[in-house]
């Protein structure tokens, strides 16, 4: 059984990031003169890549080599929450450009199944590395297969609805 205090506490690390990052970047490009000299000049949302197939293979290679990443840290959970902390951090540089609402409703749809792949994968490195609870196998079927599994919806979600539903709204 998966340990939802852990999962928790990956999933709110990752949040944290992800809010400080944002709240940042934003700060300094629309309220601390970014407008003025130039970086940015409005709030819409451009997509550099296209709904489809290729979008939902490049985001599930990445979220799987991310997964795999947090997990085989799971000697050290300290460096797991700094891993987690550093990947929201810069994923909330990435949304800082758009506006709040438009952020939130381009994170929201795929990035809770996403953070929660993410956090089953580290609380199973956790307990075969750290803890020594599992067995490889055991740790392969309750927390990775389950892992992988919410990746390919989140993946799903982000590349064919996410980025239509935000590039129609706030584009």
């Amino acid at each position: 059984m998966v340990r939802l205090g852990l999962v928790l506490d990956y999933f709110f690390i990752f949040s944290l990031g992800l809010v400080i990052g944002y709240l940042t970047i934003h700060a300094f490009l629309f309220l601390g003169g970014g407008l003025v000299i130039g970086l940015v000049n409005d709030y819409r949302f451009r997509p550099i890549f296209r709904p489809g197939l290729r979008f939902f293979e490049v985001v599930l290679i990445k979220n799987s080599q991310f997964s795999m990443a947090i997990y085989l840290l799971g000697f050290n959970r300290v460096v797991q929450y700094l891993v987690m902390f550093i990947a929201g951090l810069v994923s909330g540089f990435l949304i800082a450009p758009l506006a709040p609402w438009c952020a939130v409703l381009g994170v929201a749809p795929h990035g809770v199944l996403e953070l929660l792949g993410y956090s089953v994968a580290g609380v199973g490195g956790y307990e075969y590395f750290g803890l020594r609870k599992v067995s490889l196998r055991a740790s392969l079927i309750r927390y990775l297969l389950p892992s992988l599994a919410l990746l390919v919806v989140a993946a799903f979600i982000e590349s064919f609805v996410t980025i239509k539903v935000v590039s129609t709204i706030c584009g």
